[in-house]
């Protein structure tokens, strides 16, 4: 997919009794593992049709791992005959197009060509940010930290085109709904870190995550993303409020994204793709994830308008895992 471009059309909602979201609340995911999916008698069947870009394929066993750029689940084809068409389909589009993805429970059953409008995303220059500063000791970063866990920390901020049209991102993080939206919220964790003259990165992790929330239910991902500073020796701290108000080490925000406390029995355990690994704090999502030796090629999507980084965060306001 181009650097500039994002779907205008990206969800086609089709539910038979409640949203796949709000299904999510209740159990583990029967998509995690297909093989027990019956196991769950008290999921209500959901079916969602969605114009999503695929950016990488994992095969596990008996089934593909497939992973989307703008949604942070994980979904699953089983490897059949049947299903090689659809599989062919997906590989094809891989960081290039959208597909209409439709599934159930995170299962995919059908793949066909989408036929969402895309729209030119608006190129922004961010002024004012050319001389940031690196974080002096752990306990800025903690300061940082504790700063940017807080909603009322959030001020708008304009940004201006590069035809002069003006923007204003004024999106609120949502830390308590963490089931999608990793990477508006860390976009615009960037963008107030760099307001108050700070430089940072972000953080990625891809595979089969599963992190525990503090009232004890699992979320899963298929990757997820937060914001990270280097100390003046060189570790890497990361920040996260969906986890803590704190830092944390890489190997500690690594552990809470693959955790597998509680595990239900016969379910899979969590898995990385590779360690995570930083980018520059300008990327908005990757297309394209490959693994490279102990590493990963990723092909970067920027929104430097921070309009779609604006919709989603207004968008999962309101809600609560």
């Amino acid at each position: 997919m181009k650097k500039t471009i994002f779907l205008a059309l990206t969800c086609l909602v089709i539910t038979t009794t409640t949203s796949c979201n709000q299904d999510r609340d209740l159990n583990e995911p029967a998509h995690m593992d297909s093989n027990i999916g019956s196991a769950l008698s008290n999921r209500a069947d959901t079916e969602e049709s969605r114009s999503l870009i695929p950016i990488n394929i994992n095969k596990v066993d008996n089934e593909y791992h497939i992973l989307f750029d703008d949604d942070n689940s994980l979904y699953t084809l089983l490897d059949t005959p049947q299903n090689a068409a659809y599989l062919n389909k997906i590989k094809g589009a891989i960081g290039e197009k959208a597909l209409l993805i439709t599934s159930n429970n995170y299962s995919i059953t059908n793949v066909q060509d989408s036929h969402a409008v895309y729209v030119a995303q608006p190129i922004c220059n961010e002024v004012g940010y050319n001389n940031l500063s690196g974080v002096s000791s752990l306990a800025t970063v903690d300061q940082l930290a504790n700063m940017l866990s807080k909603r009322s920390e959030y001020v708008s901020i304009a940004v201006k085109s590069i035809n002069n049209n003006q923007f204003v991102s004024n999106g609120l993080p949502n830390f308590k709904y963490r089931i999608n939206g990793c990477h508006a919220r860390a976009h615009r964790m960037r963008q107030l870190l760099m307001y108050k003259g700070y430089k940072c990165e972000k953080i990625w992790l891809f595979g089969r995550l599963r992190a525990i929330t503090e009232n004890g239910r699992a979320i899963n991902w298929g990757w997820h993303v937060a914001i990270a500073l280097t100390l003046p020796n060189g570790q890497k701290r990361v920040i996260d409020p969906a986890f803590q108000k704190k830092s944390m080490t890489v190997g500690d925000w690594e552990a809470k994204c693959l955790n597998t406390t509680g595990l239900p029995r016969g379910f899979k355990p969590p898995y990385k793709i590779s360690s995570a690994f930083t980018t520059e704090s300008n990327c908005y999502t990757l297309a394209n994830v490959s693994k490279r030796g102990n590493g990963v090629n990723v092909t970067r999507q920027y929104d430097n308008c921070y309009t779609e980084t604006t919709k989603l965060l207004r968008e999962y306001n309101s809600k609560k895992d």
